[in-house]
């Protein structure tokens, strides 16, 4: 019966294992709004979160009624491609991952071509992948519609 009480007690823990910017895994989506139904996933778009990126802008939770919380994004203000603001920025976000308990995993070289931005109106530019030791993975990239509206996004997962 000890063993019992004493699986149960720990069973909370495991189903909302700490994610980014204090939020839970597996935490309700309507604990952070208006939830919107998607094809095969819910999201929620808010600014608010326990514990705050300085430099986001927004944040898109993503999950299901079932799972809770298993995704999380976040994008930053605009920024210009080839900008020093943009560069200390994403600097600045690879620090706070680092100092987080994220370690780098890949890194993909700037793809900010005209190419890319003008004829196929998509921008993605340096990526950043990095794991902590609970399994959650971060992907960090810059990307946007022009050279002019670039952003760096986060989007933290949980491992299944």
């Amino acid at each position: 019966m000890k063993h019992l009480l004493f699986l149960l007690s720990i069973l909370p823990m495991s189903l909302y294992a700490s994610g980014p910017f204090g939020i839970s895994w597996g935490q309700s989506l309507t604990d952070f709004g208006l939830v919107i139904n998607a094809s095969n996933y819910q999201y929620v778009i808010t600014d608010y979160v326990p514990d705050p990126y300085t430099q986001s802008t927004q944040y898109i939770l993503i999950g299901n009624s079932d799972e809770g919380i298993t995704g999380v994004k976040l994008k930053t203000k605009s920024f210009k491609a080839f900008s020093s603001d943009l560069t200390l920025a994403y600097d600045e976000a690879i620090a706070y991952l680092e100092a987080a308990g994220y370690g780098q995993v890949a890194v993909t070289e700037s793809k900010l071509s005209s190419y890319h931005c003008i004829i196929q109106a998509i921008c993605v530019g340096k990526t950043w992948t990095g794991i902590n030791a609970d399994g959650t993975k971060v992907l960090l990239e810059k990307t946007g519609v022009s050279h002019s509206h670039i952003f760096i996004s986060m989007f933290f997962s949980v491992s299944s």
